[in-house]
């Protein structure tokens, strides 16, 4: 599970194209996209390592998160076109729409997400602004919270969204599968204490992510029986603190 790379408004005070109507919703900085494809870089050597026979790549609606899933996509395929990976778009994994991750005064007046998230256009545009291939599946069009959400329910549709995707890439699995969740910060500091409820996350680095070895229960589908662990030696940029040690 990863956090998207640098976004341009963090390093740069210039307005992007888009901004009136999608103030929430930056493209990445020409640095943060130099860190996507360096992560997808790092996570074909990890995935390598783990002999996987195919990569499942699902990636919030954000733009930020596109434009990442773009970079990452080119790194894990290198110079050829790697068949083995595939992609997905899920807006159940984008930012939660309250604040403080998504700030309006008054939340009241704030425009549905709904409205903007699309770069202002259609899912069609914002895949090609992004760089993606047209026709990249998306998955839960539906899945559009109501402003202001709270950070319960945000982490609660994060914890329905990994399940799912879990699960779907479980449903067509070959016999090893790497599932990387490209996202917000929030949703990768879900996805420790959603393992280990007593962690406490003090760090999500651009383009930093935690690994998490699923297997799925009898009920599937992100049930009860399915089981979580992390895997802190294939994590990086995330550091958190639990009850029994300290992984960095």
């Amino acid at each position: 599970c990863m956090r998207h790379a640098q976004r341009a408004d963090e390093v740069d005070d210039e307005p992007w194209p888009g901004q009136a109507d999608r103030p929430h919703d930056p493209p990445l900085s020409a640095a943060g996209r130099e860190q996507a494809r360096a992560a997808g870089a790092d996570l074909a050597a990890v995935t390598a390592a783990a002999h996987p026979s195919s990569t499942r790549l699902v990636t919030s609606h954000f733009l930020r998160c596109l434009q990442t899933a773009a970079g990452v996509l080119a790194g894990l395929r290198g110079d050829g076109d790697d068949e083995t990976v595939s992609l997905e778009v899920d807006p159940a994994l984008g930012e939660i729409a309250g604040p403080p991750f998504i700030t309006d005064a008054p939340w009241a007046g704030c425009a549905e997400p709904r409205d903007w998230a699309w770069t202002g256009g259609s899912p069609a545009s914002a895949l090609a602004a992004a760089g993606l291939p047209l026709s990249t599946p998306i998955i839960t069009p539906a899945a559009w919270p109501s402003p202001p959400e709270t950070l319960e329910a945000g982490h609660a549709r994060y914890d329905r969204a990994i399940a799912a995707a879990a699960a779907r890439a479980a449903a067509d699995a070959t016999p090893t599968t790497t599932l990387i969740l490209i996202t917000h910060g929030e949703a990768v500091r879900r996805a420790v204490t959603r393992v280990c409820p007593s962690a406490c996350v003090y760090e999500v680095a651009h383009c930093g992510w935690v690994g998490c070895e699923w297997t799925e229960g009898e009920e599937g589908g992100g049930g009860c029986d399915d089981t979580w662990a992390l895997l802190p030696a294939k994590s990086a940029g995330v550091g958190w603190l639990d009850p029994t040690r300290t992984v960095e």
